[in-house]
């Protein structure tokens, strides 16, 4: 956030500022409760999806269904196995709501919705890829922020063009909500392994152990890059899912235990 903020809209501003303001909305979301960041997400999902969806439709014109070939070639599965690194660590993350179900009022629909959820995310991925690649085409693999270049292709009637700020926005809207979750999530097992009553306690010192781990690890574009190519796909493989499975089939079998007739 604080590298794209600083290369296309605030060139001049000082990236500790930026990431500090960023971080400051964060954490006001975390302090307020899981209920708010809860309605930021109600209001910026239909907002994202109406945008997104108005950005593909206006790319068409744009699109050349040829930059796709060749599709599954030769080297069929590699490719495959390859492209699909990274975005695993990225599903990753769909681990974060395994610590919000506790706040839900009923669990009913969860599986499935999950399911739903997964699914749509899937088919936005996919969409957000196609569009980029057959719009900019062999020149996808220089480009750092690929969907961003390409959307400056928007251009109806000469009148209507330049919606990079409103990219900007909704993009910044979107990762408000995605670190709030981050940040409460963070706050909250902190909470538990201290024994505070209030993850409110601690909202401060998480935000600013934060905001200095960001601008040690990633000074500049190419740290993110080499950390989001390198460490992050094995990091989000093992912590994200090798891990969480791990703890999961030992509970279900501690469950299996439990119930087992020597056991009861």
């Amino acid at each position: 956030m604080m590298t794209f903020i600083s290369m296309f809209a605030l060139p001049r501003t000082p990236k500790p500022m930026i990431l500090g303001l960023f971080l400051f909305a964060c954490g006001l979301a975390v302090w307020a409760g899981i209920e708010v960041i809860a309605r930021c997400a109600e209001t910026f999902v239909p907002i994202t999806i109406t945008f997104f969806l108005f950005v593909f439709i206006c790319l068409l014109p744009n699109m050349r269904p040829a930059y796709v070939r060749p599709v599954l070639g030769p080297d069929w599965f590699e490719t495959i196995i390859q492209a699909a690194i990274v975005p695993s660590a990225w599903y990753g993350e769909f681990l974060l709501m395994g610590f919000l179900l506790p706040f839900l009022e009923t669990s009913k629909n969860v599986r499935r919705m999950s399911y739903y959820l997964l699914t749509f995310i899937g088919v936005f991925v996919v969409m957000i890829a196609l569009q980029s690649t057959m719009v900019a085409g062999p020149l996808i693999e220089k480009l750092t922020y690929s969907y961003y270049i390409t959307a400056r292709y928007i251009s109806l009637g000469d009148f209507f063009e330049r919606i990079d700020p409103l990219i900007i926005s909704i993009w910044m809207y979107g990762l408000v909500v995605k670190e709030a979750v981050c940040l409460f999530v963070f706050a909250t097992c902190v909470t538990h392994l201290t024994g505070l009553s209030d993850h409110r306690l601690i909202v401060m010192p998480v935000t600013i152990l934060t905001m200095i781990g960001c601008l040690w690890m990633f000074p500049n574009l190419a740290e993110l890059r080499s950390f989001l190519t390198y460490t992050f796909p094995i990091e989000g493989m093992v912590v994200q899912n090798i891990l969480p499975t791990f703890l999961l089939a030992v509970d279900m079998l501690r469950r299996r235990l439990d119930r087992s007739p020597a056991h009861a």
